[in-house]
């Protein structure tokens, strides 16, 4: 069943937010879909009573379609839309459909983490990505400029990061691919250079 008090299709001004209605959680499952031309936040709000609340957070790629199955345990529920960015949307489409089955969760995106055109410096880093849900597979890929170590760093807060086992060692400027196991569970994470290279790097991760 399709929600009609949580869906929008109205594209969202920067810094604004579309906030659905409270509704009867009828069915065990929630499946979430957006897709925006900007990043996004979403926000599902739960409750035994519509005063005391349970949230989940959701971060979106812009023009990434966003899917995730969310197990409802509280009876009410209503979920918000934000477009955190500095850019006016020209496209939103917002559904939530609730379901009478209780699925794997899943959450997919993409990512560009470094950007070729400039020099990583040594020790540089790339942009993080918000990994908070845990992802069964994420694949880092690209090019560089020449030799370097890509260390994978992991943390907790997007704040302070730590160098873990998983390194990539390039002997010369080549393209590159690499999978994280399957059991890795991650809240945040970004790539370490350990030479000033130029550098390319995408994760993807569903």
């Amino acid at each position: 069943m399709e929600s009609a008090l949580n869906y929008s299709i109205t594209p969202l001004d920067a810094g604004r937010a579309y906030i659905g209605r409270w509704e009867k959680a009828l069915y065990p499952t929630a499946t979430i879909t957006l897709l925006a031309d900007t990043a996004c936040e979403i926000v599902a709000y739960q409750s035994l009573n519509k005063t005391q609340e349970q949230t989940t957070t959701f971060e979106t790629v812009a023009n990434e379609y966003f899917t995730y199955n969310l197990t409802l345990n509280l009876p009410y529920i209503y979920f918000s839309v934000r477009n955190p960015t500095s850019t006016n949307q020209t496209l939103l489409n917002f559904s939530v459909i609730y379901k009478n089955a209780y699925l794997p969760t899943t959450i997919q995106g993409s990512s560009k983490i470094f950007d070729f055109g400039s020099l990583t410096g040594v020790n540089g880093y790339s942009l993080s990505v918000n990994l908070k849900l845990s992802s069964n597979n994420i694949t880092f890929y690209g090019k560089v400029s020449g030799a370097t170590d890509l260390t994978i760093q992991l943390s907790d807060d997007d704040t302070t990061y730590y160098d873990s086992q998983y390194k990539l060692e390039i002997a010369e400027a080549s393209d590159f691919g690499f999978n994280l196991p399957a059991t890795v569970a991650i809240k945040y994470i970004r790539v370490k250079s350990s030479a000033d290279v130029n550098c390319d790097c995408f994760i993807n991760y569903c």
